[in-house]
């Protein structure tokens, strides 16, 4: 026997549209070769989708509350309903976030799983390399180095943990990844301490392989022109309802295309020209991209345009903020007028130029 885990909490009903299509994508494999893998759900009584074939695992409230280090940081019950999982069926298990598609049988995820082989989604860049290395720098310092015995250095590479897989005999490891995110979290509001945990711990006591190849992960901005195509497949499913057949044909998803040339020349001449990062090119690439298309293709603009803020509230944490006059199609009195942009991108742009979001308002 082998779990492949999707976890789902909360109101908000994009994530079940994610969900749905990851499911149905892994069992499309699945109902041809079981592969003795079993799908299952664990989620609070509000989320439980006995539509989808999987297998609802009901947990209270209190339960991921605390999974969630008493509700100060979600990203935790990653590795608590992973270690959950494992100890209570003994079998390897392999935790999926729900805004993924499997390209490839989840069987070639398992295979990569065995005593002293672990799995996770994709290798990211080492912790120096990183915009945050700064924060995590002094973090490190903080904690002397290592956070609960995990060193924390430049060269320790972070991988993504939208997929993290484990065996039963290793199950300690994850004891050891909370304790690190534990130790980190006490001292920083970084988000992904439990990748950098995970990463560390995976790379250190195990031979650690990644997924990429099997599981495409589309977090990040793309998530709404996925979240627009997945709702026009299945409707019910926004509106609190669920899906008619589990075996109808599964209808392929349209990937973001790649900017137009144009786009990406200007990109770099504004990087040159404000002596910013790379990833302020890609905000500029990304909103002039989402203006281009507002009237033929508001689904894409709205990814666009989301991506476009994202990069310069995540990319750029510490500055420099975007000159306004280089978003102006962006620019506070200009968003009202955008009736093709959604309320929620619409309202982090607002954000950010109020400086709530990104860095300091200057």
């Amino acid at each position: 026997m082998r779990i492949l885990l999707y976890q789902s909490y909360g109101s908000d009903r994009r994530y079940h549209l994610e969900l749905t299509y990851s499911v149905l994508s892994a069992h499309q494999y699945l109902r041809k070769d079981p592969a003795d893998i079993r799908i299952v759900l664990v989620a609070d009584e509000a989320n439980l989708r006995p539509d989808l074939p999987v297998e609802n695992m009901v947990v209270s409230a209190e339960t991921i509350h605390g999974w969630q280090m008493n509700g100060t940081y979600n990203h935790a019950m990653q590795i608590n309903g992973l270690r959950h999982i494992v100890r209570h069926y003994a079998a390897p298990a392999v935790l999926i976030d729900s805004d993924t598609v499997l390209r490839e049988h989840p069987a070639r995820m398992f295979d990569r799983v065995a005593p002293g082989h672990t799995l996770m989604h994709i290798s990211e860049a080492p912790l120096g390399t990183l915009a945050a290395w700064p924060e995590i720098a002094q973090l490190a310092t903080t904690l002397g180095g290592s956070a609960a015995g995990v060193p924390i250095t430049p060269d320790a590479v972070m991988y993504n943990a939208g997929v993290m897989g484990v065996h039963p005999q290793d199950v300690t490891l994850l004891d050891r990844a909370m304790a690190a995110t534990e130790a980190m979290r006490q001292q920083s509001d970084l988000f992904f301490c439990n990748q950098i945990a995970v990463s560390r711990v995976f790379t250190d006591h195990s031979k650690l392989s990644t997924c990429e190849d099997v599981v495409y992960h589309y977090w990040g901005g793309p998530r709404h022109y996925y979240h627009s195509q997945i709702a026009r497949i299945y409707p019910a499913v926004m509106n609190g309802g669920g899906i008619a057949s589990a075996d109808a044909p599964l209808p392929p998803l349209r990937e973001l295309p790649r900017p137009d040339l144009r786009h990406r020349l200007l990109g770099r001449l504004k990087r040159i020209q404000r002596s910013a990062p790379m990833v302020y090119a890609h905000a500029y690439v990304c909103a002039s991209s989402a203006l281009a298309v507002q009237t033929t293709n508001p689904d894409m603009a709205n990814a666009w345009a989301a991506m476009a803020v994202d990069s310069l509230v995540y990319g750029l944490p510490d500055g420099p903020r975007a000159h306004a006059s280089d978003f102006a199609g962006f620019a506070p009195d200009r968003l009202p007028s955008h009736s093709w942009l959604e309320a929620s991108v619409k309202r982090r742009w607002m954000q950010y130029w109020s400086g709530e979001i990104g860095p300091a308002a200057t």
